[in-house]
């Protein structure tokens, strides 16, 4: 018999995949690589160590390709659990830190490899964990479509044999022959989306007349330039994805992905107008000028930085970041960046933290930081708001939407720092808006309040409208209910009883304004714009009658502000 005939008879039956990891993208990506392949078979998904830990027991698959960075448990504590439970299972570590590599084979793993390797390096490696050296013969497999957009390019004299033979050749890592032509500018752009499109089947649309700016900010404007994609329609149930390379199907998984559990569909478009779109609708609009009335000289202890300041929330003003939507358009279960000063960093997952910009989009999963003097706020797709003060890190642990998209589900846990949370609505059935720290939990219907975190890891929670629900670590104490104007104190002990806030105000009123709002030296504004309220000062109240506008904010120096008013008329 010869020495591998076991091996041979065992791989007649696909050995049983179990795929565990936080990111949906990266399932169904191994999903897809894995599935074509006979010799494997996946059982079943995990989205955290606990999930991937209950379904290994109880599937008990042959393999399990296995992420470190998961809720729950990690991918170490798993695979340390499964070896004495497990000890036939096979596990391949796929993952974006190669420092645990020696961790994780220390735990029994048959493999490490990193997920930035090309899709047959990773099939690679799981197939010699699974004990399957060489791929059976596929016999007449079907031309894939990279072949035929070849054959089509060849055919229609676009490109020459050659020229395809040196395309191929110069590919990077994973890049495909598409994608190869497509920045090569070899081919008219026209003539390359007509052969896409007869490919594919997704008829070549024009984005001459450019889409909606709010709705092809739905995609991270880093995705969309990456993957030449825009998108160019977003309703309840369904969106339209134009794409400069509809062979791409990765990036329109990822887009689908990050759009919700909607109906997807792909359209062709070439790639300068992908990129005009994009430009467009991320191009700052022009800033009207606005009557700024002169502060007195001593009032101006620092004009630089209150200029600074201005011209930033006048530039958030005139564009309506993160703040006026488009009422026709449905949004996703994310919220809106907006900087106003500093530095701040975004980790989605459990990826690296990297620099943000304004309008980049964040979801569930994801972690916001602010630097020393950095100032930022998330808008929700319900108009909830939630500002970040210097040294705030929050994560955004569940960002639902419920009711059809009229509601929010949001639980967001803040590390460090203070944030100021504006509750855009009364939060209805099957919602909730809930601040954790670590002391305290805080649950609201509809208000305004403030989270901050003291030096002796305290919570001090200050309640400008409605109500906040302020419980302990320990539930079993009663909650404190913290109404307007009064603060509790939340330690270990649970909270204490509610305290008027004793802070110093200052009002500003403007009479007859169609726009008038005050800017403090970090770029936020607290006022109206043309009847729509802005609150991104912490503390901020608004209130409007008959044409007059009123706004106070916590100080006690009014040369540290500036006012800007637009007249009615």
């Amino acid at each position: 018999m010869p020495c591998n005939s076991q091996e041979t008879t065992l791989s007649l039956v696909p050995k049983r995949i179990l795929i565990a990891d936080d990111h949906l993208a990266v399932r169904e990506g191994l999903r897809s690589l894995i599935d074509p392949d006979p010799d494997f078979k996946v059982v079943g998904e995990a989205a955290d160590g606990i999930e991937a830990a209950r379904k290994a027991l109880e599937l008990r698959p042959d393999l399990i390709m296995l992420d470190n960075s998961m809720p729950g448990m990690t991918g170490l504590e798993v695979a340390r659990m499964l070896r004495d439970n497990l000890p036939a299972t096979k596990i391949v570590f796929l993952t974006l830190d190669p420092g645990i590599r020696d961790l994780a084979l220390a735990t029994g793993a048959a493999a490490h490899i990193s997920k930035d390797q090309p899709p047959q390096e990773i099939m690679r490696v799981v197939r010699a964990a699974a004990g399957i050296s060489t791929p059976k013969p596929q016999v007449n497999q079907p031309m894939s479509a990279q072949a035929k957009l070849a054959e089509l390019l060849i055919s229609e004299k676009l490109l020459t044999s050659r020229q395809i033979q040196d395309l191929d050749r110069s590919r990077e890592g994973k890049q495909t022959l598409s994608n190869a032509v497509l920045r090569s500018s070899l081919v008219a752009a026209d003539a390359l989306a007509n052969a896409l499109a007869r490919i594919t089947g997704h008829p070549v649309v024009s984005l001459r007349s450019a889409p909606e700016p709010a709705v092809i900010r739905q995609l991270p404007r880093r995705f969309c330039e990456l993957r030449a994609v825009v998108l160019i329609e977003f309703g309840r149930a369904s969106a339209t994805l134009a794409m400069a390379d509809p062979l791409d199907e990765a990036a329109a998984r990822e887009a689908k992905d990050m759009l919700g559990d909607i109906d997807l569909k792909v359209v062709t478009a070439t790639l300068t107008e992908v990129r005009d779109a994009i430009h467009h609708a991320h191009a700052p609009a022009l800033v009207p000028l606005v009557a700024v009335p002169p502060l007195p000289e001593r009032r101006s202890r620092r004009p630089l930085a209150l200029v600074a300041a201005l011209a930033a929330a006048l530039l958030l003003i005139a564009t309506g970041t993160g703040v006026v939507l488009n009422q026709a358009t449905v949004v996703a279960a994310r919220a809106n960046l907006t900087i106003f000063q500093g530095t701040v960093e975004v980790r989605h997952g459990s990826g690296n933290f990297a620099a943000a910009s304004t309008n980049d989009l964040v979801e569930q999963g994801d972690t916001i930081r602010t630097a020393s003097g950095g100032h930022a706020a998330l808008t929700f797709f319900d108009r909830s708001l939630v500002v970040l003060e210097p040294d705030t890190q929050v994560v955004l642990e569940t960002l639902r939407t419920v009711a059809g998209g009229r509601d929010i589900d949001l639980v967001l846990r803040q590390v460090t720092g203070k944030t100021w949370h504006v509750v855009a609505h009364s939060i209805g059935e099957g919602g909730r808006y809930a601040v954790l720290t670590p002391t305290s939990m805080n649950t609201v219907q509809g208000t305004a309040f403030q989270v901050r975190i003291d030096a002796l890891g305290r919570t001090v929670i200050s309640t400008t409208d409605g109500t906040v629900r302020t419980f302990g670590t320990d539930t079993a104490i009663p909650p404190v209910l913290v109404a307007a104007g009064m603060q509790s104190t939340v330690t270990q002990t649970g909270p204490s009883a509610a305290a008027p806030i004793t802070d110093a105000t200052l009002t500003f009123t403007f009479e007859d304004a169609n726009q008038a709002f005050v800017v403090n030296a970090a770029g936020q504004a607290a006022g109206t714009k043309e009847g729509v309220v802005l609150r991104y000062i912490p503390g901020s109240s608004i209130a409007q009658d008959n044409g007059r506008v009123v706004v106070t904010i916590p100080g006690s120096d009014a040369g540290r502000f500036s006012s800007i008013v637009a007249p009615k008329g």
